[in-house]
């Protein structure tokens, strides 16, 4: 008998260890807009996204302006020089094309950079809430389906650890 409730003695103590485990919560999705490298990353990515579609505007204005040449000049051209032409054509289109792509594509690396650093200054200041507050754990707002209204909400320790006490939220997130 002694033995089961040493056993069950020592069975209990994982479980009273969980159960002083705090848990908060914190919505990045209302600090990161308040940031204010936010707004230097949203006229970063425009500025970019402004160069890349005069470009792209150019090539297809350059594009136009050959393809009419062409088409005024086809019946007085040669075979040759109208599948010449017509090569040139199509690899005016795919280089365009190409360079949309490349385009999207540095756009995207830009973005994931510039949400990394402002990323990266929240789970700082986050961490140093947590250690501050003992959250064994802090978790996305935006993964939770539901929380309780006793909830831990590390929210405004993460925005007053940011310096962003008293701004109000900035516009939401761009979506893709």
């Amino acid at each position: 008998m002694i033995k089961k409730i040493v056993l069950f003695a020592l069975l209990m103590i994982p479980v009273m260890g969980f159960s002083q485990e705090k848990i908060a919560y914190v919505n990045y999705l209302e600090i990161f807009p308040s940031m204010p490298e936010y707004e230097l990353m949203l006229d970063s990515l425009e500025a970019e996204k402004a160069n890349f579609l005069e470009e792209i505007k150019a090539d297809q204005e350059e594009f136009n302006k050959k393809y009419e040449e062409f088409v005024e000049k086809q019946t007085t051209l040669t075979d040759n020089l109208k599948e010449k032409r017509m090569a040139e054509l199509q690899d005016m289109r795919a280089r365009a094309e190409n360079f949309q792509v490349q385009a999207q594509t540095k756009l995207d690396e830009l973005q994931r950079n510039l949400f990394g650093a402002i990323t990266e200054k929240i789970d700082a200041a986050l961490k140093e809430v947590s250690e501050q507050n003992n959250f064994s754990y802090v978790i996305d707002a935006a993964s939770l389906r539901y929380f309780s209204p006793k909830s831990i909400n590390a929210t405004p320790l993460v925005r007053t650890k940011l310096g962003l006490k008293d701004l109000p939220p900035a516009a939401p997130l761009p979506s893709k």
